[in-house]
C-alpha cells in the first residue's frame, strides 16, 4: 500500500528497579500506551527485569507479550545467533 508507513516496536530490553549493578535502563520507564503495534519479548531468567515487571510494561504499553523461556538477557551475550524466533517476531510486526 503506497504512501503508508509501517511502524512498530519489539522490546526486549525493558528494565525496572530490579536492575543489577552495571546495567543501565530508562528511569523512569515510560508507561504510556504506545501509538504503534508492539511486542514485549520476555525471557524467564533475564537478569535485567523480572517477567512480572516486563508483563506490567507490556500491559501499560498495549503490547503483545511473547514469552520465550529461559534465554537470559536477550542480547549478543545470550548466544542466540541469528535467532529465527526473533526474526519471525520482527516479520510479524512488519519490521524486517
Amino acid at each position: 500500500m503506497q504512501g503508508l508507513t509501517k511502524a512498530g516496536g519489539l522490546a526486549r530490553w525493558p528494565c525496572g528497579p530490579e536492575l543489577q549493578p552495571g546495567h543501565h535502563g530508562f528511569v523512569p520507564m515510560p508507561l504510556e500506551r504506545l501509538p504503534f503495534k508492539a511486542a514485549v519479548v520476555i525471557s524467564s531468567d533475564d537478569e535485567s527485569v523480572t517477567p512480572e515487571r516486563a508483563r506490567q510494561f507490556a500491559s501499560a504499553w498495549g503490547a503483545r507479550i511473547v514469552e520465550v523461556g529461559a534465554k537470559g538477557h536477550l542480547n549478543s551475550a545470550s548466544k542466540l545467533g541469528s535467532w529465527p524466533e526473533g526474526q519471525s517476531l520482527l516479520r510479524d510486526l512488519g519490521l524486517d
